[in-house]
């Protein structure tokens, strides 16, 4: 996975922070887990009553597979334009693969292009109604929008589709954050969590869900839990040292914010 997939949320604006439903929309990069996009590219040659004109097919096929792997390397290098290009010649050649709409989709998101991403992605879902990937990302790309309706259609469908998978659970969290039920997306956050108890970034945003229902306590529970699950990773750290800060707890925000700049040292927060 690309190591800037955990970041999910924009760093907290040290002292001046606003605690809402904008960090849950996090960066670009960080709409969605690039875990899920490792799926198997799913294609089949139409069937022909010539060996000699299946022959073709079959190889075009072959090739779309291979490019389709080029592709997913690069993903997992963090090469974005790199994947799209790739993504974007997979789809020529095999316009009815659902995974490929998918992780071009993904990567158009990724971009900061919503809607040319929208129409990649209700595509996967059109050609493959089970793809719970392509649902979960739809309700990403749709928060972006702030089509919440929507969002919520989509990750509704995806935990419907994938309830043993964490990341559809995280993702109606979010939605449900985004639009103020913050019961709601505790609940949901909590059962991504017993799903994947080694999840860090969970915690980390479970946390700044808690910090907006005006739970403090309970939310610096949950940035100490990610903090000792990742312990080379500043974001729950720099959560951790900016709410002491505004806990007016100085003593408690320093050693945060100090392994934040150890890590981290360019870091404007810390």
């Amino acid at each position: 996975m690309l190591a800037a997939a955990d970041e999910m949320l924009r760093p907290f604006k040290a002292m001046t922070l606003r605690w809402d439903n904008r960090e849950l929309l996090g960066s670009a990069r960080s709409v969605l887990q690039v875990a899920g996009l490792l799926c198997v590219l799913v294609c089949t040659a139409a069937a022909s009553e010539y060996q000699t004109a299946r022959a073709p097919a079959a190889q075009a096929v072959q090739n779309a597979d291979a490019l389709y792997a080029q592709g997913m390397a690069e993903l997992q290098k963090g090469d974005l334009p790199a994947a799209r290009a790739i993504f974007e010649k997979v789809v020529l050649a095999l316009p009815a693969s659902a995974e490929a709409h998918n992780s071009l989709g993904w990567v158009l998101l990724a971009q900061g292009e919503t809607a040319s991403a929208l129409t990649h992605l209700q595509t996967a879902a059109r050609l493959k109604p089970d793809f719970a990937q392509a649902h979960l990302n739809l309700s990403n790309a749709y928060l972006q929008q702030g089509n919440t309706a929507s969002a919520f259609r989509e990750a509704r469908e995806a935990v419907r589709l994938a309830p043993e998978d964490s990341e559809s659970h995280r993702t109606l969290a979010r939605a449900e954050a985004f639009s103020s039920k913050l019961a709601d997306a505790e609940a949901e956050f909590a059962r991504a969590i017993a799903l994947e108890p080694q999840r860090a970034q969970l915690y980390d945003e479970l946390g700044s869900v808690l910090v907006q229902d005006a739970k403090p306590d309970e939310a610096a529970v949950q940035f100490e839990k990610a903090a000792s699950l990742a312990p080379d990773a500043s974001q729950p750290r720099l959560h951790l040292g900016v709410l002491r800060e505004q806990q007016r707890h100085p003593e408690q925000a320093k050693p945060e914010l100090r392994a934040v700049l150890r890590s981290d040292p360019e870091n404007p927060q810390a």
